[in-house]
Parts: structure tokens; C-alpha cells; sequence
């Protein structure tokens, strides 16, 4: 019955996960891409479905340019009662920190 339940939540991370792909690609211009890597577990928070949004997601997904430069961003995703995304928001990650030199 478990396995179940976890087969159904990570079907509807899935669909929740293509949604907020498929529109935030509406929105950039062409030569431009943008993808969730499907084997990630994304951050969720569900909220009553009287408020704009009904579900929350945040993750990490990239951003390719036709020049093949690719940038890591982190996403914050809105769905409504429906799972139809509403709005998604990136931002980049911020600098790695410097490593230490070994001796």
C-alpha cells in the first residue's frame, strides 16, 4: 500500500514537474531552453485551494542558450487546484565558495 501512495506522489511530482517546464519555456525566446531533471526530488508545499496557489515547488533546473552555454538556476514554481502552472520565478544560484588549498 506504501509503494503505492510513493508510485502516486512521484506521478504527480512528474506532471507537476512538465507543467512548470512547459511554461516557463512559453517564455523565453527562441534558442532558449529550459529543463527539470526528472530524477529530482523537488521541495513541495501544498496550500488550501481557495488561495492563488495550490502547490508550491522549488528545485534546481537549467537554462540552455543555442551557443551551448548552460546555467544552473534554482525555480520556485506556483500550480493551482488543477496542476496548471501559474507563474514560475528563477533566480541564479549564487557563487560557489572558494575551495581551500590542500597542503
Amino acid at each position: 500500500m506504501r509503494a503505492m501512495f510513493a508510485l502516486l506522489l512521484s506521478a504527480a511530482a512528474l506532471r507537476a514537474n512538465e507543467a512548470c517546464q512547459q511554461f516557463y519555456q512559453a517564455q523565453l525566446p527562441p534558442g532558449q531552453t529550459f529543463r527539470i531533471p526528472a530524477r529530482q526530488r523537488l521541495l513541495t508545499e501544498s496550500r488550501p485551494t481557495d488561495s492563488r496557489a495550490a502547490q508550491v515547488l522549488w528545485g534546481l533546473g537549467f537554462v540552455s542558450q543555442s551557443g551551448g552555454t548552460t546555467e544552473q538556476r534554482e525555480f520556485v514554481c506556483l500550480l493551482d487546484a488543477r496542476g496548471k502552472a501559474t507563474a514560475v520565478y528563477l533566480k541564479p544560484l549564487p557563487p560557489a565558495a572558494p575551495r581551500l588549498a590542500r597542503r
